[in-house]
């Protein structure tokens, strides 16, 4: 017995928040994996290892800008038989290691892909000096806006005036104790929750109930 059935009619691409469009989408391009198995050679120290994809995000991995051209031509066969079209504006390379001719743009045919320092893929950013402090400054950097958002929201809040209060002319071990303390208050993660994700909510026991202390 089949339940809730639908005919959907589709001439290009796959419905949005299917439950097999990602399946779907996989049986495509698992033809793109294997084109570059079938058709490019081991390359390396990369082996078999020529591409990474999460559904439409695809990253192609060489070991010689000869080797990426080679790549990029079974991918780009592939978009035209699929009925795919690359984004331009999100293809860009990088290059490790490499000297400065490996940089210039790669044009393929009609397609002019451009070299960056840096690039985001899923939220990691990778860095074209291939070093991990570079990639981890960058993160902070583009993480930057939301912290000093924190810091002027967190100046104002009864939070921040309680606990500066109570760090303010101690001693080391009363602030670490403080610390502590002021870490696990309900009171004051009630008011940022309050603030932050519920401005509605005004009143809470904590305030009506004498009896509720703060730690």
């Amino acid at each position: 017995m089949i339940l809730r059935t639908a005919v959907i009619n589709a001439t290009i691409g796959v419905q949005q928040e299917s439950l097999t469009s990602c399946f779907l989408f996989a049986l495509v391009v698992n033809d793109l994996i294997r084109n570059l198995k079938e058709r490019c050679a081991p390359d390396g120290f990369l082996g078999w290892l020529h591409s990474l994809m999460l559904m439409d995000d695809t990253i192609i991995l060489a070991t010689s800008r000869q080797r990426a051209i080679e790549k990029i031509g079974v991918l780009r066969e592939f978009s035209r038989t699929s009925g795919m079209i690359i984004n331009k504006s999100k293809t860009q390379f990088m290059v490790i290691n490499g000297e400065e001719d490996d940089r210039n743009p790669i044009i393929h045919d009609d397609l002019n892909i451009t070299n960056c320092d840096m690039y985001t893929y899923f939220g990691a950013r990778f860095t074209q000096d291939g070093r991990l402090t570079s990639s981890v400054k960058a993160q902070v950097a583009a993480k930057m806006c939301h912290v000093v958002k924190f810091e002027a929201f967190d100046a104002g809040t009864p939070a921040f005036k309680y606990t500066k209060a109570l760090l303010d002319n101690t001693d080391t071990e009363r602030i670490n104790a403080t610390r502590e303390r002021v870490l696990s208050s309900k009171r004051s993660k009630f008011v940022t929750y309050r603030t932050l994700l519920n401005p509605a909510l005004t009143t809470h026991p904590i305030y009506a109930d004498p009896t509720v202390c703060e730690y």
